[in-house]
């Protein structure tokens, strides 16, 4: 089932990069509908290893064998302005090192638990605490960093628990995170595939 979307993927990939050769769609003039090689079996071990995590199959199973990074200052073919390589965080505080913890950014997390959870960033500035600068850090602890939205929004990756393989947006200055509609990663990839089909058709 796996490889008949995968399949359709790179299909679609190909008619998103043909129907916008003006690269219009949002972000599409950083990753160009293209991708850097795919990475190997290795590499996704060794950073699993190194990380002490299991990546969502799905995910990992997309850049083995569509791509790992692209052209574009951010990554390759994706969303917003592409996906990162694997292990390349950008603008993601302090990220590294915690990837092997739940954290508490889950699909059942409530509005009122994450106001409780901000307000003790609230006219705060980056680096003034290290207790405050961990304590920040470990709000998106157990998620991966799989792209940028621009400024301080970003898409990660959920590596825990009943979430996890689900892609969720989270934003720096911590408005409330929002998990994607989908429940897969291949599935959230072929929906942006989709709309970019559709917007570019029109």
């Amino acid at each position: 089932m796996m490889t008949i979307q995968l399949e359709r993927i790179k299909r679609k990939l190909e008619l998103a990069k043909a129907s916008d050769p003006e690269l219009k769609i949002f972000g599409a003039h950083e990753h160009r509908y293209a991708f850097h090689a795919p990475a190997t079996v290795e590499e996704v071990k060794q950073f699993e290893n190194t990380q002490s995590i299991k990546l969502p199959e799905e995910y990992s199973t997309f850049i083995t064998h569509i791509g790992n990074g692209g052209p574009g200052h951010f990554g390759g073919a994706g969303p917003y302005y592409g996906l990162y390589p694997l292990g390349e965080f950008h603008y993601m505080i302090g990220c590294n090192g915690l990837l092997a913890s739940p954290g508490i950014i889950t699909s059942r997390l409530t509005e009122s638990a994450w106001k409780e959870q901000a307000e003790l960033f609230h006219d705060y500035e980056f680096g003034e605490s290290t207790e405050l600068d961990r304590k920040y850090d470990e709000l998106f602890q157990g998620l991966l960093p799989i792209g940028t939205q621009g400024c301080n929004f970003q898409t990660m990756l959920a590596l825990h628990g009943p979430d996890k393989g689900r892609v969720v947006s989270i934003d720096q200055d911590l408005q409330m995170p929002i998990f994607a509609a989908e429940f897969t990663f291949l599935d959230w990839y072929e929906a942006w595939l989709d709309r970019s089909l559709a917007r570019s058709t029109r």
